[in-house]
């Protein structure tokens, strides 16, 4: 099973390339059923994915009030990046799944997905760490200039570096894209087994031109 937070087609982002590569190699040999949260116009986008999967359950996102719940976040130990992707509806859609059929894995394609995962037993997790969350909140904060979304950005940086590294741990693995992102997880103590999977190259696409210039 593999939860994403969007249907990864058209590949036209780099996480939707890495996403849509990763569904394509793992079909040929495996079953896979995807679960993500939908869009309006994501059922337009489902033929180029649905050939690929057994089984795929589209959730509706929770409509959120962005600005003033991210305000009310103070209060909450749990940070607004992962509050925000959240849903009773898509863990229903997960145990949903196990109900259903004899799943050997979960590969959970962000930390941002994360949450929904948590009490939910199968015989493996796997996480995937597009990027180290926290260092990104580090640089929103550094950057700010107002005094307040400065204090409020730090306070969201510090909350999700503890939510981060001690989720890390709650997965049987956890897959970077590269060595030092790899070295910052295990230096903020992650000890579970850590793979560095690098972004690769369509090679069928940008294979040599038969074209020869003088």
């Amino acid at each position: 099973t593999l939860l994403i937070s969007q249907l990864p087609y058209p590949p036209d982002t780099g996480a939707k390339i890495r996403t849509f590569n990763l569904i394509k190699q793992l079909a040929s040999k495996h079953q896979i059923s995807l679960i993500a949260y939908s869009n309006d116009n994501d059922e337009s986008k489902l033929k180029g994915i649905e050939p690929l999967c057994k089984k795929i359950l589209l959730v509706k996102k929770d409509k959120h009030a962005k600005y003033l719940e991210f305000i009310f976040n103070i209060f909450s130990p749990t940070p607004y990046i992962i509050k925000k992707y959240s849903s009773n509806n898509l863990r229903q859609a997960i145990k949903s799944v196990l109900a259903d059929e004899k799943i050997e894995l979960i590969h959970c394609d962000s930390l941002q997905m994360s949450y929904n995962l948590d009490k939910i037993n199968v015989p493996r997790k796997v996480l995937t760490e597009h990027n180290i969350e926290s260092q990104i909140w580090q640089r929103y904060a550094q950057n700010q200039t107002n005094l307040l979304a400065k204090i409020l950005l730090w306070l969201q940086y510090r909350k999700l570096s503890v939510y981060e590294f001690s989720t890390c741990n709650k997965f049987n693995r956890c897959v970077t894209v590269s060595d030092i992102d790899a070295q910052t997880l295990i230096k903020n103590g992650v000890s579970t087994e850590i793979t560095v999977v690098p972004n690769g190259v369509d090679t069928e696409y940008f294979r040599d031109s038969p074209t020869r210039f003088a």
